[in-house]
Protein backbone atom coordinates (compact mmCIF):
# COMPACT_ATOMS: atom_id res chain seq x y z
CA UNK A 1 0.00 0.00 0.00
CA UNK A 2 2.90 2.33 0.92
CA UNK A 3 4.46 1.77 -2.54
CA UNK A 4 1.12 2.45 -3.97
CA UNK A 5 0.68 5.77 -2.58
CA UNK A 6 4.27 6.39 -2.85
CA UNK A 7 4.33 6.17 -7.00
CA UNK A 8 1.11 8.54 -7.08
CA UNK A 9 2.46 10.96 -5.20
CA UNK A 10 5.34 12.21 -7.20
CA UNK A 11 3.44 12.45 -10.24
CA UNK A 12 1.11 14.40 -8.17
CA UNK A 13 3.55 16.30 -6.75
CA UNK A 14 5.08 16.93 -10.44
CA UNK A 15 2.04 18.44 -11.51
CA UNK A 16 2.03 20.60 -8.58
CA UNK A 17 4.89 21.91 -9.13
CA UNK A 18 3.89 22.74 -13.06
CA UNK A 19 1.31 25.01 -12.52
CA UNK A 20 2.73 26.46 -9.33
CA UNK A 21 6.18 27.41 -10.90
CA UNK A 22 4.31 29.40 -13.84
CA UNK A 23 6.68 32.65 -12.89
CA UNK A 24 9.99 30.10 -12.63
CA UNK A 25 13.09 32.02 -14.17
CA UNK A 26 15.93 29.85 -15.17
CA UNK A 27 18.08 32.45 -16.64
CA UNK A 28 18.37 34.20 -13.25
CA UNK A 29 20.79 30.91 -12.03
CA UNK A 30 23.40 31.88 -14.99
CA UNK A 31 26.51 33.82 -14.31
CA UNK A 32 27.02 37.19 -16.04
CA UNK A 33 29.19 35.90 -19.02
CA UNK A 34 26.26 32.52 -19.50
CA UNK A 35 23.62 32.46 -21.88
CA UNK A 36 20.93 29.82 -22.08
CA UNK A 37 20.52 28.28 -25.18
CA UNK A 38 17.04 28.24 -26.04
CA UNK A 39 16.90 27.74 -30.24
CA UNK A 40 18.34 26.00 -32.87
CA UNK A 41 17.85 26.09 -36.68
CA UNK A 42 19.26 25.46 -40.14
CA UNK A 43 17.71 28.11 -43.08
CA UNK A 44 19.24 27.27 -46.29
CA UNK A 45 20.33 29.86 -49.26
CA UNK A 46 17.82 30.97 -51.46
CA UNK A 47 19.56 29.74 -54.58
CA UNK A 48 20.19 26.36 -52.60
CA UNK A 49 19.52 23.46 -55.59
CA UNK A 50 18.93 20.80 -53.20
CA UNK A 51 16.03 17.86 -54.40
CA UNK A 52 14.69 16.92 -50.78
CA UNK A 53 15.50 20.01 -48.41
CA UNK A 54 13.77 18.25 -45.60
CA UNK A 55 16.06 15.11 -45.25
CA UNK A 56 19.38 17.34 -45.77
CA UNK A 57 18.01 19.23 -42.76
CA UNK A 58 16.95 16.70 -40.99
CA UNK A 59 20.49 15.19 -41.26
CA UNK A 60 22.08 18.00 -40.85
CA UNK A 61 20.67 18.25 -36.88
CA UNK A 62 22.45 15.42 -36.08
CA UNK A 63 25.51 17.21 -35.90
CA UNK A 64 24.65 19.69 -33.22
CA UNK A 65 27.05 20.27 -30.56
CA UNK A 66 24.98 21.55 -28.07
CA UNK A 67 21.13 20.51 -27.78
CA UNK A 68 17.70 22.78 -26.24
CA UNK A 69 16.83 21.84 -22.90
CA UNK A 70 13.60 19.63 -23.31
CA UNK A 71 10.40 19.88 -21.13
CA UNK A 72 8.05 18.10 -18.88
CA UNK A 73 4.43 18.87 -18.83
CA UNK A 74 5.65 22.22 -19.72
CA UNK A 75 8.16 22.16 -17.15
CA UNK A 76 11.91 23.71 -17.68
CA UNK A 77 14.27 20.57 -16.82
CA UNK A 78 17.01 22.70 -16.21
CA UNK A 79 14.93 25.36 -14.01
CA UNK A 80 14.31 21.78 -11.43
CA UNK A 81 18.30 21.46 -12.42
CA UNK A 82 18.77 24.21 -10.68
CA UNK A 83 16.26 23.95 -8.18
CA UNK A 84 17.25 20.62 -6.99
CA UNK A 85 20.97 21.39 -7.28
CA UNK A 86 21.73 22.72 -3.54
CA UNK A 87 23.45 20.35 -0.61
CA UNK A 88 20.82 20.06 1.29
CA UNK A 89 18.51 18.41 -1.05
CA UNK A 90 18.90 14.93 -0.20
CA UNK A 91 15.45 14.00 0.49
CA UNK A 92 13.97 10.88 -1.79
CA UNK A 93 11.87 13.47 -3.53
CA UNK A 94 15.19 15.53 -4.23
CA UNK A 95 16.66 12.38 -5.98
CA UNK A 96 13.58 11.45 -7.69
CA UNK A 97 13.65 14.87 -9.06
CA UNK A 98 17.39 14.67 -9.98
CA UNK A 99 17.34 11.45 -11.62
CA UNK A 100 14.06 11.48 -13.43
CA UNK A 101 12.88 15.59 -14.42
CA UNK A 102 15.92 17.72 -14.08
CA UNK A 103 18.88 18.11 -17.25
CA UNK A 104 21.69 19.80 -16.76
CA UNK A 105 21.30 23.40 -18.23
CA UNK A 106 22.47 23.90 -22.10
CA UNK A 107 24.72 26.84 -21.64
CA UNK A 108 25.63 28.39 -24.86
CA UNK A 109 29.57 28.01 -26.36
CA UNK A 110 30.15 30.16 -29.23
CA UNK A 111 33.39 27.56 -29.91
CA UNK A 112 31.11 24.48 -30.13
CA UNK A 113 28.74 26.62 -32.74
CA UNK A 114 31.58 27.31 -34.92
CA UNK A 115 32.94 23.34 -34.64
CA UNK A 116 28.68 22.44 -35.99
CA UNK A 117 29.22 24.25 -38.83
CA UNK A 118 32.66 22.88 -40.00
CA UNK A 119 31.12 19.23 -39.49
CA UNK A 120 28.00 20.48 -41.43
CA UNK A 121 30.56 21.80 -44.06
CA UNK A 122 32.53 18.34 -44.12
CA UNK A 123 29.26 16.50 -44.57
CA UNK A 124 27.63 18.56 -47.17
CA UNK A 125 31.45 18.07 -49.25
CA UNK A 126 30.89 14.41 -49.23
CA UNK A 127 27.70 14.68 -50.58
CA UNK A 128 29.12 15.94 -53.17
CA UNK A 129 28.76 20.12 -52.52
CA UNK A 130 32.05 20.66 -52.87
CA UNK A 131 31.94 24.57 -52.28
CA UNK A 132 29.45 24.31 -49.07
CA UNK A 133 29.24 27.09 -46.32
CA UNK A 134 27.76 26.85 -43.21
CA UNK A 135 27.91 29.89 -41.05
CA UNK A 136 26.47 30.06 -37.67
CA UNK A 137 24.18 33.18 -37.08
CA UNK A 138 23.89 33.72 -33.25
CA UNK A 139 21.10 35.93 -31.98
CA UNK A 140 21.48 37.02 -27.75
CA UNK A 141 18.21 38.38 -26.74
CA UNK A 142 18.26 39.33 -22.53
CA UNK A 143 20.13 35.70 -21.20
CA UNK A 144 18.96 33.67 -24.46
CA UNK A 145 20.79 32.60 -27.25
CA UNK A 146 19.56 31.77 -30.18
CA UNK A 147 21.56 29.76 -33.05
CA UNK A 148 20.41 29.55 -36.88
CA UNK A 149 23.11 27.94 -38.75
CA UNK A 150 22.78 29.10 -42.62
CA UNK A 151 23.59 26.34 -45.03
CA UNK A 152 24.89 27.53 -48.76
CA UNK A 153 25.96 24.39 -50.53
CA UNK A 154 26.78 25.75 -53.86
CA UNK A 155 26.21 24.28 -56.89
CA UNK A 156 26.17 20.28 -56.82
CA UNK A 157 29.70 18.37 -58.83
CA UNK A 158 27.82 16.04 -61.25
CA UNK A 159 28.90 12.89 -62.82
CA UNK A 160 29.73 13.36 -66.47
CA UNK A 161 31.64 9.81 -67.80
CA UNK A 162 33.19 7.24 -65.82
CA UNK A 163 36.35 6.03 -66.87
CA UNK A 164 37.85 2.18 -65.37
CA UNK A 165 41.50 1.73 -66.01
CA UNK A 166 44.17 -0.82 -64.76
CA UNK A 167 47.59 -2.17 -66.29
CA UNK A 168 46.49 -5.51 -65.29
CA UNK A 169 45.10 -6.72 -68.96
CA UNK A 170 42.92 -9.48 -67.47
CA UNK A 171 41.35 -6.94 -65.10
CA UNK A 172 40.67 -4.39 -67.17
CA UNK A 173 38.77 -6.59 -69.65
CA UNK A 174 36.78 -7.65 -66.17
CA UNK A 175 36.44 -4.24 -66.00
CA UNK A 176 35.12 -3.44 -69.28
CA UNK A 177 32.64 -6.53 -69.08
CA UNK A 178 30.86 -4.81 -65.81
CA UNK A 179 30.83 -1.43 -66.39
CA UNK A 180 27.38 -1.37 -67.16
CA UNK A 181 26.40 -2.38 -63.95
CA UNK A 182 28.66 0.64 -62.40
CA UNK A 183 26.58 2.67 -59.91
CA UNK A 184 28.49 5.88 -60.94
CA UNK A 185 25.90 7.11 -63.21
CA UNK A 186 25.68 10.21 -65.99
CA UNK A 187 23.59 13.36 -64.09
CA UNK A 188 24.47 11.78 -60.45
CA UNK A 189 26.25 13.95 -57.91
CA UNK A 190 29.67 12.94 -57.22
CA UNK A 191 29.43 12.19 -53.48
CA UNK A 192 31.79 9.49 -50.85
CA UNK A 193 29.33 7.58 -49.87
CA UNK A 194 28.41 6.95 -53.69
CA UNK A 195 32.17 6.42 -54.80
CA UNK A 196 32.61 3.64 -51.06
CA UNK A 197 29.39 1.98 -52.70
CA UNK A 198 30.86 1.56 -55.96
CA UNK A 199 34.15 0.11 -54.62
CA UNK A 200 32.36 -2.12 -52.51
CA UNK A 201 30.68 -3.13 -55.78
CA UNK A 202 33.48 -4.00 -57.59
CA UNK A 203 35.38 -5.28 -54.72
CA UNK A 204 32.17 -7.73 -54.63
CA UNK A 205 32.56 -8.84 -57.97
CA UNK A 206 35.97 -9.62 -58.06
CA UNK A 207 35.76 -11.84 -55.41
CA UNK A 208 33.01 -13.83 -56.70
CA UNK A 209 34.63 -14.65 -60.12
CA UNK A 210 38.19 -16.12 -58.38
CA UNK A 211 39.94 -13.38 -57.10
CA UNK A 212 40.31 -14.24 -53.39
CA UNK A 213 42.90 -12.08 -52.29
CA UNK A 214 41.15 -9.00 -54.00
CA UNK A 215 39.91 -6.30 -51.61
CA UNK A 216 38.94 -2.86 -51.48
CA UNK A 217 42.75 -0.92 -51.00
CA UNK A 218 43.26 -2.07 -54.47
CA UNK A 219 40.94 0.48 -55.78
CA UNK A 220 42.92 3.70 -55.82
CA UNK A 221 41.39 6.98 -54.88
CA UNK A 222 38.84 8.05 -57.65
CA UNK A 223 40.23 11.44 -59.69
CA UNK A 224 37.97 13.72 -61.18
CA UNK A 225 38.78 16.10 -64.43
CA UNK A 226 36.30 19.34 -64.13
CA UNK A 227 37.76 20.79 -67.28
CA UNK A 228 35.23 19.08 -69.51
CA UNK A 229 31.88 20.32 -68.87
CA UNK A 230 31.09 23.28 -66.49
CA UNK A 231 29.62 21.86 -63.05
CA UNK A 232 30.54 17.69 -64.30
CA UNK A 233 33.74 15.85 -64.21
CA UNK A 234 35.34 12.65 -65.73
CA UNK A 235 35.78 10.18 -63.48
CA UNK A 236 38.83 7.94 -63.63
CA UNK A 237 38.76 4.63 -61.49
CA UNK A 238 41.97 2.89 -61.17
CA UNK A 239 42.59 -0.92 -59.87
CA UNK A 240 46.01 -1.32 -58.85
CA UNK A 241 47.80 -4.85 -59.19
CA UNK A 242 49.52 -6.22 -56.71
CA UNK A 243 52.36 -5.34 -54.81
CA UNK A 244 55.36 -6.98 -57.08
CA UNK A 245 53.33 -8.68 -59.16
CA UNK A 246 51.94 -7.24 -62.53
CA UNK A 247 48.41 -8.93 -61.83
CA UNK A 248 46.20 -10.54 -59.91
CA UNK A 249 45.76 -13.95 -59.52
CA UNK A 250 42.61 -16.04 -60.14
CA UNK A 251 42.09 -18.82 -57.15
CA UNK A 252 40.27 -22.26 -57.25
CA UNK A 253 38.87 -24.15 -54.66
CA UNK A 254 40.79 -26.81 -53.35
CA UNK A 255 39.63 -29.69 -51.43
CA UNK A 256 36.81 -29.05 -49.23
CA UNK A 257 36.84 -30.63 -45.15
CA UNK A 258 33.71 -30.78 -42.94
CA UNK A 259 33.45 -31.40 -39.21
CA UNK A 260 29.76 -32.82 -39.31
CA UNK A 261 29.81 -32.24 -35.29
CA UNK A 262 33.25 -30.50 -34.36
CA UNK A 263 34.10 -30.48 -31.18
CA UNK A 264 37.86 -28.08 -30.61
CA UNK A 265 38.54 -30.04 -27.86
CA UNK A 266 38.72 -33.28 -29.14
CA UNK A 267 41.78 -34.22 -31.59
CA UNK A 268 41.41 -34.50 -34.75
CA UNK A 269 42.75 -37.96 -35.56
CA UNK A 270 39.86 -39.28 -34.10
CA UNK A 271 37.47 -38.20 -36.43
CA UNK A 272 36.77 -41.07 -39.20
CA UNK A 273 37.66 -39.83 -42.44
CA UNK A 274 35.28 -40.31 -45.75
CA UNK A 275 35.20 -39.02 -49.17
CA UNK A 276 30.97 -38.55 -49.51
CA UNK A 277 30.91 -37.22 -53.32
CA UNK A 278 32.53 -34.07 -53.24
CA UNK A 279 33.65 -33.39 -50.11
CA UNK A 280 35.84 -34.81 -47.44
CA UNK A 281 33.81 -35.58 -43.99
CA UNK A 282 35.58 -36.08 -40.56
CA UNK A 283 33.02 -37.82 -39.10
CA UNK A 284 33.24 -38.62 -35.13
CA UNK A 285 31.74 -42.28 -34.51
CA UNK A 286 30.03 -41.55 -31.41
CA UNK A 287 28.29 -38.63 -32.41
CA UNK A 288 26.50 -38.32 -35.82
CA UNK A 289 23.37 -35.86 -35.71
CA UNK A 290 23.02 -35.32 -39.35
CA UNK A 291 23.54 -37.23 -43.03
CA UNK A 292 26.32 -36.12 -44.55
CA UNK A 293 24.31 -35.88 -47.99
CA UNK A 294 21.86 -33.12 -45.74
CA UNK A 295 24.48 -31.22 -45.26
CA UNK A 296 26.60 -31.74 -48.76
CA UNK A 297 22.98 -30.32 -50.23
CA UNK A 298 23.54 -27.38 -48.38
CA UNK A 299 26.93 -26.15 -49.83
CA UNK A 300 27.28 -24.18 -52.78
CA UNK A 301 30.92 -24.82 -52.86
CA UNK A 302 32.52 -27.70 -55.26
CA UNK A 303 36.30 -28.56 -55.64
CA UNK A 304 37.84 -27.39 -58.82
CA UNK A 305 35.42 -23.94 -59.84
CA UNK A 306 36.33 -20.57 -59.55
CA UNK A 307 36.37 -19.16 -55.85
CA UNK A 308 33.50 -17.14 -55.19
CA UNK A 309 32.85 -15.29 -51.50
CA UNK A 310 29.18 -15.29 -52.50
CA UNK A 311 29.06 -19.18 -52.75
CA UNK A 312 30.36 -19.02 -49.09
CA UNK A 313 28.14 -16.80 -47.68
CA UNK A 314 25.30 -18.85 -48.97
CA UNK A 315 26.82 -22.16 -47.60
CA UNK A 316 27.49 -20.41 -44.43
CA UNK A 317 23.30 -19.36 -44.32
CA UNK A 318 21.89 -22.49 -45.55
CA UNK A 319 24.02 -24.72 -42.79
CA UNK A 320 22.79 -21.78 -40.30
CA UNK A 321 19.07 -22.62 -41.26
CA UNK A 322 19.34 -26.25 -40.57
CA UNK A 323 18.96 -25.11 -36.58
CA UNK A 324 21.01 -27.69 -35.20
CA UNK A 325 24.18 -25.79 -35.07
CA UNK A 326 25.64 -23.48 -32.43
CA UNK A 327 28.10 -22.09 -34.70
CA UNK A 328 29.29 -22.42 -38.26
CA UNK A 329 32.56 -21.54 -39.17
CA UNK A 330 33.96 -21.71 -42.75
CA UNK A 331 38.00 -21.35 -43.02
CA UNK A 332 39.40 -20.64 -46.32
CA UNK A 333 43.40 -22.06 -46.21
CA UNK A 334 45.74 -21.74 -48.39
CA UNK A 335 46.30 -25.24 -50.30
CA UNK A 336 49.33 -27.15 -49.39
CA UNK A 337 49.79 -28.66 -53.12
CA UNK A 338 48.67 -26.07 -55.35
CA UNK A 339 49.15 -22.28 -54.49
CA UNK A 340 46.69 -21.60 -57.24
CA UNK A 341 43.59 -22.90 -55.03
CA UNK A 342 42.23 -22.40 -51.42
CA UNK A 343 41.21 -25.04 -49.12
CA UNK A 344 38.20 -24.76 -47.34
CA UNK A 345 37.70 -26.15 -43.97
CA UNK A 346 33.94 -26.22 -42.52
CA UNK A 347 33.19 -26.41 -38.62
CA UNK A 348 29.88 -27.12 -37.12
CA UNK A 349 29.54 -27.69 -33.89
CA UNK A 350 26.13 -28.78 -32.56
CA UNK A 351 24.06 -27.38 -29.90
CA UNK A 352 23.95 -29.13 -26.83
CA UNK A 353 20.92 -29.42 -26.35
CA UNK A 354 17.52 -29.85 -29.21
CA UNK A 355 14.36 -29.41 -28.01
CA UNK A 356 11.36 -32.10 -29.46
CA UNK A 357 7.81 -31.10 -28.72
CA UNK A 358 4.76 -33.17 -28.68
CA UNK A 359 1.15 -32.20 -29.09
CA UNK A 360 -2.28 -33.21 -29.22
CA UNK A 361 -5.12 -31.79 -30.27
CA UNK A 362 -9.10 -32.67 -29.90
CA UNK A 363 -11.38 -31.13 -31.84
CA UNK A 364 -15.17 -30.96 -31.43
CA UNK A 365 -18.13 -29.29 -33.45
CA UNK A 366 -22.05 -28.89 -32.79
CA UNK A 367 -23.90 -29.06 -35.42
CA UNK A 368 -27.45 -28.01 -35.59
CA UNK A 369 -28.72 -28.02 -38.95
CA UNK A 370 -32.15 -29.04 -40.79
CA UNK A 371 -30.01 -30.83 -42.43
CA UNK A 372 -29.54 -33.81 -40.51
CA UNK A 373 -25.58 -33.64 -40.10
CA UNK A 374 -23.97 -35.14 -37.31
CA UNK A 375 -21.53 -33.23 -34.65
CA UNK A 376 -17.98 -33.64 -35.75
CA UNK A 377 -14.95 -34.88 -33.33
CA UNK A 378 -11.18 -34.17 -34.62
CA UNK A 379 -8.25 -35.56 -33.11
CA UNK A 380 -4.74 -34.32 -33.89
CA UNK A 381 -0.96 -35.51 -33.00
Amino acid sequence: MFNRAKNFFYPVLAAWLIFGCSACNTTKYLQDDEYLLKGNAIKFSKDAQIDNKRNLQYELEGFYKQKVNTKIFLLPREWVYFKSNDPDDTTRFDQWKKRVIAEPPSIYNSDLCETTAKDMETYLQKKGYYQADVFPDEVIKGKKAYVTYVVTPGVPLLIDTVLFTSPDTIVQKLLNNTHSRSLLKKGDIISESLFEAEKKRITTFFRNNGYADFDNYYISPVEADTTVVSNSAQLYVEVLPPLQKSSHQVFRIGKITVFPDYDPTKAEDTYLDSLIGDFYFKLDPDNTIVYPDVIARSIYLKPDEKYSQDKINRSRSKLSLLGIYRFVRIEEQASETDSNRVDIRIELTPNKKLATDLNFELNYTNRSTTSGSGNLLGIFL
